[in-house]
């Protein structure tokens, strides 16, 4: 009979052990899904081009790509927002770029304002989405506005253009 309870015990002890390791592995499962699957927002990208003529008017220096900033404002404090400009000499244009707009709107703020030469001002209207589906996290950009008009985007190049109607 002794033979069968320690028979017993190491049974019990091998299934709470199995019991444990799978819960751990349950658990540490649960925690890495959204960290192994994370998708962070696209940068916000454009150009900006003139309405009548589409040259670009950062390129040809209607607007200088030193001037340009985009901020917002959050509890009454205004906040720069990282932007960099590129310019492309073989197509003719510059590329306004953000890498943390995209988070920033995620996080709840959706106006921002485009600063252009330091006297023009620009209301951008930027709504991303945080969806959590399959056990990954993504970002959609639902709408990118400009002055409330939605900004055509050209998904050959992966870049919204801004057609802005100047007065020069």
């Amino acid at each position: 009979m002794k033979n069968k309870c320690v028979l017993s015990m190491k049974f019990c002890y091998l299934r709470n052990i199995a019991f444990g390791l799978l819960t751990l592995f349950a658990i540490s499962c649960d925690k890495n899904c959204n960290v192994e699957c994370f998708t962070p927002p696209a940068p916000l990208e454009f150009m900006i081009t003139d309405k009548i003529t589409a040259s670009d008017l950062v390129y040809t220096g209607v607007y200088r790509a030193d001037t340009i900033e985009i901020f917002y404002f959050e509890n009454s404090l205004k906040k720069y927002v990282d932007v960099t400009v590129f310019s492309d000499t073989v197509e003719q244009i510059s590329i306004i770029r953000s890498n943390e707009i995209g988070f920033i709107s995620a996080g709840g703020i959706r106006d921002f304002y485009l600063y252009l030469d330091w006297q023009d001002t620009d209301t951008l209207h930027l709504d991303v989405v945080t969806v959590n589906e399959d056990c990954c996290t993504y970002h959609n950009y639902n709408y990118f506005g400009i002055n409330g008009d939605e900004i055509e985007y050209d998904n050959d190049d992966d870049i919204y253009n801004y057609r802005k109607l100047t007065y020069n």
